[in-house]
């Protein structure tokens, strides 16, 4: 298995005032994913044959993201206007070929396919204070262009290979509240929608016996979330969160068909805090070490979820990626 990953970014920030500020972003980047895997046997089973596939798949990217802020004073608060793009290309060639011995690095090219993406959206949020309220309403319409064309196929009978184009536009809207309960202490919620395209894999299946429905909705969801978050000393933060996250359409494989699995529901908690050490440190001892060598900021989050599949041909099922409870510090 070989990896290559190379990538940069480039920031332009320009201020044409005190109130409005422009953000461009530009970054792109290759990527590429080499393996090799001798054939035959399964999991936790010894290979049974003398040769292997050899997969690579390439990814050229390119984005830019501009994003204009303005600020200004209404009823004695400050409000703020924020608008933006973002546009993405991708440019992704996948082969596969069946080497004629275990260890083989070249071989007959079996699969081969040229996969395209571009994306475009456009969005707009305001933040509004009123008093210790603040109010953020926000939309995002989505713009996504895919092809996937099939060059060579020698698994397939069908002729000619595939040569599938898809367009989707969707309107996403969402809303965020925050309001202060105390010093340092914030009551919050937030309402947002979603949307995942169909993938590559999705679009034209690289599996010798995989189809797609011909019926593969694209999946939408919808979350929701309640929490506190505090901040009630310079050096620590917490917050605890619950929510709610249905998602509709799921696309998944059953059996060697990839379909709409099913409508998912995720329900959970989390918690999350960090300490800074030498923060806490100048703190009671009154000293000023973070201006001096820096902040040491250890945290933990723990994550409780309870998931299932609530309809559709896998209905009661466990969906995947949706552990019961997560640990993560550092």
């Amino acid at each position: 298995f070989e990896l290559e990953r190379y990538a940069g970014s480039l920031i332009y920030e320009k201020d044409f005032s005190e109130e409005t500020r422009l953000d461009w972003r530009t970054y792109g980047g290759y990527y590429r994913r080499w393996s090799k895997r001798q054939n035959g046997g399964g999991f936790g089973t010894l290979p049974t044959s003398r040769q292997n596939t050899i997969q690579e798949q390439e990814f050229y990217n390119l984005g830019f993201e501009p994003r204009l802020r303005h600020d200004y004073d209404l009823f004695g608060q400050t409000h703020t206007l924020t608008f933006g793009t973002h546009t993405f290309f991708s440019h992704s060639p996948n082969e596969e070929w069946k080497g004629n011995w275990p260890e083989a690095d070249f071989g007959t090219l079996q699969k081969q396919s040229i996969r395209d993406q571009w994306y475009l959206s456009v969005f707009l949020e305001h933040l509004f204070r009123i008093g210790k309220l603040a109010i953020t309403p926000g939309v995002r319409i989505e713009n996504i262009w895919q092809r996937v064309e099939e060059k060579v196929n020698l698994s397939k009978t069908t002729v000619p290979l595939p040569d599938q184009k898809n367009f989707s536009a969707v309107p996403l809207f969402g809303l965020g509240i925050v309001y202060e309960v105390a010093k340092g202490i914030e009551v919050y919620t937030n309402i947002s929608q979603s949307y995942r395209p169909k993938t590559f894999g999705a679009s034209v299946p690289l599996g010798t016996n995989q189809v797609v429905n011909g019926n593969l909705e694209e999946g939408r969801g919808a979350q929701y979330d309640f929490g506190f978050r505090g901040h009630p000393l310079p050096f620590i933060t917490w917050d605890m969160d619950y929510f709610h996250f249905r998602f509709k359409d799921q696309i998944g494989t059953n059996g060697n068909t990839i379909d709409n699995i099913g409508h998912t529901q995720n329900d959970g908690f989390e918690l999350f805090t960090e300490v800074d050490v030498v923060g806490a440190w100048d703190y009671f001892a009154k000293t000023e070490l973070v201006d001096k060598i820096g902040s040491l900021t250890p945290f933990v989050t723990l994550t409780v979820m309870d998931a299932e599949i609530y309809s559709g041909p896998l209905m009661g099922r466990r969906p995947a990626f949706a552990p019961q409870d997560n640990v993560r510090f550092g």
